[in-house]
């Protein structure tokens, strides 16, 4: 009887079938019964195997465990990559395992689960097994432990409009590097479409067709005439040509010049950079990453900050040949080689159809999100045709008309408009179509009670997204959930969903109208001190320890919110204020240095009017963003907190004692000055006696322990990392690192089952904290482990986790982390007897971690092991050698690296 219900289905076929039985036909005979007895083993009691209908190549399993399944095709895929075919003959079969309700109909299976597993087998690679995501939730916790899956992200598969997210099911034992899925999808970060594309296909064709002759396209008109949509909706269609992404930047919310590479390159995947991962410049590592790769950059709405956007624009397309770039702004970026592409409102009906025109569609289906029932007839068809004449065609402008259809009838739409636009004199550099936009706004506004009109102008504060406690706080006594939710319902706000919160957002030109009327009404000074006030509170609200990390992306949330309270600060000429709203915000400047470093050093002329806590945290921040950027003076920095802080327990106390321990060592490695190797011993053991808190233990251990490795002192520095290893520390990250680090010594020390019991133990780890979204610290945990198999003459199986590891997360190749990749790299060279290219390696990595890239001290510790083992053979081939090595890029190295 066949299973019903939830099932996983098993599809295999062979790759390449039909030209092996061309080739090979007699021999091909066995070979698929050969094929067919290895399936129905492994199937075996298992599940049910599916005899194939005519397709000997393929089979067709259901198992009521989806672990069941699991087992089935890693037994069989172990059998036959064993197995000793036929001279000529080599069987590679693709398998996927897709779970989901089994519908059956006159004995046979059909309906969506077993197409959808014959499409994803369909986009795997001989010899490759692939899942689904329900299927990996289902196996998830009971995988066996030489089983692993690793996750492939999202693919679109044909036929199929769902984006299915797909892991890769592997074994030490099986092959594990595969090209890219053949499926229909990229990578992106597009957000997912809320509302129908209604009109634009000539637009949508004309900007496609420009950017196949040109690599920068702007597309140019007044705020709300629909260019943000037009190019989402352009960069969807282009998904499927760009190998390496279509990345989509949102500036709106930006109103600092000076982070517009930030967010830029956040939007590619730079979310967070962890310590020493490189310049803190995040424009230059973002032209870094781009400049080998074939994507497609949309920057949107750029016209506020339109001369940094120009600079990185004209860079990217300096140094990146394969990247295009589509921005939307109101005026031209006036860059060389730009192709602009003015858009055009809506064409307003006629009078002989309105009904088909895309101006009355838009208004139809917008309205139907207001009021449901809404349709265009007969009736009304020829007022909602007037109305849209009477906007221009002005998307924007339709979609607020078409809002009030839940309270207001076509006709009394109209009406309204008519009084308000019989005159649209307005100022002498406004076009006809923004007086339009304006009265249209102007007329929304006037619908509003006196209540929702003044919530409205004070959420004018909030650049970005905000939640109901800040828009409470700035709203100053008013009723605001229902204030929110009437606006909300009229359009004027948005709602959106992030991290499982409900967040609110104003549109960019709602945003600048409504900032507008603040300023008509006087109250531009109380709103943002409003504004300011109330973040300043909450940052300092949330526990010292916490804010830090930031494990759970608090103050990262926020981000917009807190730079426009430091500008605010900065306007009011208060770096008292700046002092303590930086202070709170190191995650925000481990992802920007050089802007931390820029408001830090504001921060520090008003550091003697803080309070203790808050004058300990700033100038304990500023050293620790010194030592991000690899600043000297990162020890000044260090010394001041450290006086400061005036020997009082606490985190940043702790933590400053901590850097400067770190400072010391550093030196001493330098000078080997017996002073500061005894002031490292110290400010260690002070840094631990000063800490309160789980975390700021970890974290006075922590960097007492690579204190302690550059003094070469191992066992200590072991002993003091290990207990700066503890599970406690939230988020996981640093305690990982911790143990990662103590794997590395112990290889270092010879200590090699040691080394490889720890590093098992930290992938454990890593795989545990995959939702820490901190992806350079997860690849540096990990490099112990390809080493230590390495060690132990497991070479294969080494390189292959090796580009798997570089394979998986946004593979942002910052110096730092890939410095940290190469030498490790290196070393498997020399473990596996390439002593040339183990020394090129070396050469090259020696130059770069003292040139800005270093990560750890435990780089340091590995590659001077590495260089006392090898040598080159005569001077002229270490003359060589290093000239090998001095000559060559960062992706270059990493080239070789992985090259055997």
């Amino acid at each position: 009887m066949l299973p019903t219900g939830l099932v996983t289905f098993l599809m295999t076929d062979v790759e390449g079938s039909t030209r092996l039985w061309e080739a090979h036909p007699e021999e091909m005979v066995g070979v698929i019964e050969r094929h067919t007895d290895i399936m129905e083993a492994a199937v075996g009691d298992r599940g049910v195997l599916i005899r194939s209908k005519g397709e000997g190549d393929s089979t067709f399993s259901v198992f009521v465990d989806a672990t069941d399944a699991l087992h089935a095709i890693v037994e069989a895929q172990r059998a036959i990559h064993a197995e000793e075919w036929p001279e000529g003959i080599e069987l590679r079969v693709r398998a996927a395992l897709y779970s989901g309700e089994a519908a059956i109909r006159e004995g046979d299976y059909f309906g969506a689960a077993p197409n959808r597993c014959s499409r994803l087998r369909g986009v795997a690679h001989g010899g490759q097994t692939v899942c689904s995501e329900t299927t990996a939730d289902l196996i998830a916790g009971r995988c066996p432990p030489d089983v692993a899956l690793h996750d492939l992200g999202l693919h679109r598969l044909r036929d199929i409009a769902r984006a299915e997210r797909i892991f890769q099911v592997g074994h030490p034992e099986l092959p594990g590097d595969f090209p890219p899925l053949n499926s229909l999808g990229v990578r992106h970060n597009l957000p997912a479409r809320r509302s129908t594309f209604v009109g634009r296909e000539q637009d949508l064709i004309a900007v496609m067709k420009y950017l196949e002759r040109d690599r920068l396209v702007t597309v140019t008109g007044i705020g709300g005439c629909g260019k943000t949509r037009l190019a989402l909706e352009v960069a969807s269609e282009l998904l499927d040509g760009f190998p390496d992404g279509v990345f989509f930047a949102d500036l709106s919310p930006v109103t600092d010049p000076h982070v517009v590479g930030g967010t830029v390159a956040a939007a590619v995947g730079f979310e967070r950079m962890a310590l020493g991962t490189g310049s803190g410049r995040p424009s230059g590592e973002l032209v870094d990453f781009l400049s080998t790769r074939e994507a497609l950059l949309v920057i949107d709405n750029c016209e506020h900050v339109i001369d940094a956007c120009a600079q990185l624009i004209d860079e990217i397309l300096e140094r990146c040949p394969g990247v295009l770039m589509l921005a939307t702004s109101r005026e031209a970026l006036e860059l060389d080689g730009e192709r602009t592409y003015p858009l055009a409102p809506l064409t307003t009906p006629d009078d002989d159809m309105p009904e088909a025109s895309d101006a009355v569609r838009l208004f139809e289906e917008r309205a139907a999100l207001a009021r449901p029932d809404f349709v265009v007839s007969r009736d009304n068809v020829g007022d909602i045709a007037e109305i849209c004449r009477r906007v221009d065609g002005l998307p924007l402008a339709i979609e607020l008309a078409a809002a009030h259809v839940s309270h207001l009838a076509p006709r009394q739409i109209l009406e309204r408009l008519d009084d308000r636009f019989r005159l649209l004199a307005g100022g002498r550099r406004r076009t006809q179509r923004q007086q339009t936009l304006h009265a249209t706004l102007e007329w929304g506004h006037d619908l509003l009670t006196d209540d929702e009109r003044a919530a409205f102008r004070a959420l004018a504060a909030f650049p970005g997204t905000f939640s109901f406690d800040a828009a409470d706080a700035v709203c100053g006594g008013l009723p605001t959930l229902e204030l929110l939710r009437s606006l909300v319902a009229k359009s004027l706000v948005v709602t959106e969903e992030e991290a499982e919160r409900q967040r609110y957002r104003l549109l960019e030109t709602v945003r600048v109208y409504a900032d507008g009327k603040l300023h008509e009404a006087g109250e531009h000074e109380l709103v943002r001190q409003r504004h300011r006030d109330f973040f300043l509170r909450w940052a300092e609200a949330i526990p010292t320890e916490l804010t830090f990390l930031d494990p759970d992306g608090d103050i990262r949330r926020e981000r917009h919110n807190m730079r426009a309270a430091l500008l605010w600060s900065e306007q009011e000429d208060r770096p008292d204020l700046i002092g303590r709203l930086a202070g709170t915000m190191s995650s925000l400047w481990a992802a920007d240095i050089r802007d931390g470093r820029r408001w830090l050093t504001r921060a520090a002329e008003a550091a003697d009017e803080l309070d203790y806590e808050a004058r300990v945290r700033l100038l304990t921040v500023a050293a620790y963003v010194a030592v991000l950027a690899i600043q000297a003076q990162d020890g000044k920095l260090a010394e001041q907190a450290v006086e400061a802080s005036d020997g009082r327990p606490g985190m940043w106390s702790s933590l400053a004692h901590s850097l400067l321990c770190l400072n010391r060592g550093i030196r001493f490695f330098i000078s080997k000055t017996p002073s500061y190797a005894e002031e490292v011993r110290h400010l260690g053991q002070r840094a631990v006696e000063l800490a309160t808190e789980p975390i700021s233990r970890g974290l006075a251990w922590f960097f007492y322990g690579q204190s302690l490795v550059l003094l070469d002192d191992y066992d200590d520095a072991i002993a003091g990392l290990e207990k700066g290893s503890r599970e406690d520390v939230p988020g996981g990250d640093m305690s990982t690192i911790s143990l990662a680090m103590v794997a590395g010594l112990q290889h270092i020390m010879g200590r090699h089952d040691e080394a490889l019991a720890t590093s098992e133990q930290v992938i454990e780890r890593t795989r545990r904290h995959t939702t820490s979204g901190l992806w350079a610290w997860g690849v540096y945990s990990s490099l112990p482990y390809p080493l230590e198999l390495a060690q132990r003459g497991r070479h294969q199986e080494a390189m292959a986790f090796m580009r798997d590891l570089l394979e998986q997360g946004p593979t942002l190749r910052t110096p730092g982390i890939m410095n940290s990749v190469i030498v490790v790299l290196a070393a498997m060279a020399a473990l596996r007897g390439d002593d040339a290219n183990a020394r090129v390696l070396l050469e090259y990595v020696g130059a770069a971690l003292f040139n800005g890239g270093l990560r750890t001290p435990i780089d340091l510790a590995l590659l001077t092991h590495y260089q006392g083992i090898v040598n080159p053979k005569t001077d002229a081939q270490a003359g060589e050698l290093r000239e090998r090595g001095s000559s060559m890029s960062m992706d270059d190295a990493v080239a070789l690296g992985l090259s055997s």
